[in-house]
């Protein structure tokens, strides 16, 4: 290109008014090597002709046209370095090292297990111990439990990005949305939500972050969404979601249908993880954090795995099935036609039992009861706690006020309905003459029936 160009000039002879110009012109182009330089002597050679004679000015014209020329087809501009695509933000950092979850299946006994902890020098407990199961009920404004956005759709949220049918996803997206605007709106006002501090505008915003990242939704949706007045999820005659990117038309009817963004499974698990970790900051505790009914099901294995640092540990309390169906009894109309919906709530305790997990913990709330201290020594070794810290034993969990709910059944009027119970469920079922009880124990459970 540099020799066209140079043979080019030469041909039309447009420098034979001064042929040193012409020599040097031809001189720079056969050097290649650094091109922009030899233009800033060019464009100064011509400089200096042109103030010496005005006469050159056509042929100067045309010079200076054909070296634009041979600039843009030699020296094209570079085009501009991209800038660096931004690190994603780090997940927040929570305040505390170990997180205990406490989880029951329903009047099964955890909160004697939230009794026990409340008897621990600087440790954070969440939930109120129930006075079927401890000898005071503790109250605090921390107080609570834990919420519904964790125990029900946000698992089924994200396993929803790797599995089910179009329209089992938009159900799950669905639901986490309104689970969200549920709890802020009514700042924890349910009796399953009782801590109003959490669902704040930094809730609000860390769980919509999310589902922009995650979610296909248009500019106009986000911006209705970020003003904090996104409408009931199903409520489709709502005006608001007319100009919506994802509303649909079925004849009169209109119907929405949300989907996730084209994103990979690796991009989709770091959203979820700065969410996850970005909740559990919300928490001020101490080094020890205990919460309550936080993770249900196996809903702790998908939430540890955004959890790279400091696991958390979960403590799973099951109950004789017939001693927890007398308890449900004093407290609810339970209609026994629902015997088989009962029984099937236990085979997730049997499903654990046989499939442990590293960071659960499965105890008998007898065993908390009847074998005292192996039960709590066995808890704080699995929890990783000082027992120095214990500093007011039997102070709110007392095995003697709580050995009044094991056997219970037995006093029941319908038996042959505990017969069938026992049938279905005898792997759970309770036995005190199959173990190894203390003379102590023997006579606390007699002092009790």
């Amino acid at each position: 290109l540099w020799n066209h160009c140079a043979k080019k000039l030469e041909k039309k002879n447009i420098l034979t008014f001064d042929h040193s110009v012409q020599a040097r012109l031809l001189d720079l182009c056969s050097m290649r090597n650094h091109p922009e330089c030899h233009f800033k002597q060019l464009k100064a050679q011509v400089s200096e002709l042109s103030s010496k004679t005005a006469a050159a000015e056509p042929q100067l014209k045309q010079l200076e046209a054909q070296l634009s020329e041979l600039k843009s087809q030699s020296c094209p501009a570079p085009k501009p370095t991209p800038a660096p695509a931004p690190k994603p933000a780090p997940a927040p950092r929570r305040k505390y090292k170990t997180h205990i979850a406490v989880q029951g299946y329903g009047w099964s006994g955890s909160s004697a297990v939230i009794g026990f902890f409340n008897e621990f020098s600087d440790i954070t407990v969440t939930g109120n111990p129930d006075n079927l199961y401890t000898k005071e009920k503790v109250v605090s404004p921390k107080n609570f439990e834990s919420p519904f956005v964790w125990r029900s759709p946000l698992i089924p949220f994200i396993n929803s990005f790797t599995c089910g049918s179009t329209a089992e996803k938009d159900w799950n997206i669905k639901r986490f949305i309104h689970s969200i605007y549920s709890c802020y709106d009514s700042k924890g006002s349910c009796w399953y939500e009782k801590n109003p501090i959490i669902y704040t505008d930094e809730f609000l915003d860390m769980a919509l972050n999310f589902i922009y990242s995650v979610i296909d939704l248009d500019g106009y949706t986000i911006r209705f969404m970020k003003d904090k007045r996104f409408p009931f999820v199903w409520n489709t005659s709502d005006e608001r979601f007319n100009k919506c990117c994802f509303m649909r038309q079925k004849g009169i009817k209109q119907f929405l249908f949300y989907k996730f963004k084209n994103i990979t499974q690796e991009e989709f698990d770091h959203f979820a993880k700065q969410f996850v970790e970005g909740f559990l900051s919300l928490f001020d505790s101490n080094e020890i954090f205990v919460s309550d009914q936080m993770f249900s099901g196996s809903s702790l294995e998908v939430i540890n795995k955004y959890l790279t640092d400091h696991p958390i540990k979960q403590i799973c309390v099951y109950r004789d099935p017939r001693d927890r169906y007398l308890s449900l009894m004093r407290c609810y109309i339970y209609d026994p036609v629902y015997l088989k919906d009962f029984n099937n709530s236990y085979k997730l305790v049997l499903n654990q039992l046989k499939n442990p997990y590293k960071h659960r913990l499965l105890i008998r709330f007898e065993d908390l009861v009847l074998k005292y201290d192996e039960t709590t020594q066995k808890i704080m070794d699995f929890c990783g706690i000082d027992p120095a810290r214990h500093v007011r034993p039997k102070a709110v969990f007392n095995p003697a006020i709580s050995a009044v709910n094991i056997g219970a059944y037995k006093y029941f009027p319908d038996q042959e309905f505990m017969r069938q119970m026992e049938e279905e469920l005898g792997e759970i079922c309770y036995y005190p003459e199959k173990e190894n009880l203390s003379e102590e124990a023997w006579n606390l459970l007699k002092s009790v029936q």
